[in-house]
């Protein structure tokens, strides 16, 4: 199924369209919720959501969270992660394990971000499921997904909770 589309092709698709059986809404902006995940934080950026999501492999996000914001604050773009060799890139990931493989993740999914035509985030280096569900969810606001990650689960819930009781209150006014 090919329900994901490149940001470059989002930019230019004005109202909310359909592609395969899942629906892209574009000005999408996903509402605030008790839970603090930093997928909220990272909606409008899928490059730094994806980014973050490879710190999260493995790691809890209240360890992860201040060097995903640390590595964003020194690459902000997937081009200057491209200027940067792989082995520069793991002192982001040595208090965290795994730095060799997450910094060759995170290079070869930046060059594939930019160069690849892909139409799928599950198709850049690197980015599984956990990826590819936040993605959806999160930029793309496709609540279709039915999330493996536990966090992205309790997100799903308070979000369809919050929508129900919108609707709710559209009906009574």
């Amino acid at each position: 199924v090919n329900y994901l589309i490149s940001p470059r092709r989002i930019r230019k698709i004005k109202d909310e369209k359909k592609y395969g059986k899942f629906k892209i809404i574009t000005g999408f902006i996903p509402p605030k919720s008790p839970h603090n995940l930093i997928e909220e934080q990272l909606w409008n950026d899928p490059w730094a959501l994806l980014i973050a999501t490879i710190f999260l492999n493995r790691t809890s996000c209240q360890i992860a969270r201040p060097y995903v914001f640390w590595f964003l604050n020194d690459n902000p773009n997937p081009s200057l992660v491209l200027e940067k060799n792989v082995n520069d890139l793991e002192i982001y990931f040595r208090a965290l394990g795994l730095q060799t493989t997450r910094a060759k993740q995170v290079w070869r999914m930046s060059y594939d971000y930019i160069y690849k035509n892909w139409k799928r985030v599950g198709e850049l280096y690197g980015v599984g499921r956990y990826g590819e569900d936040a993605f959806r969810m999160f930029c793309l606001g496709d609540f279709t997904v039915e999330p493996k990650d536990r966090y992205l689960k309790i997100y799903k819930a308070w979000y369809e909770m919050n929508e129900k009781n919108e609707r709710i209150k559209e009906m009574n006014c």
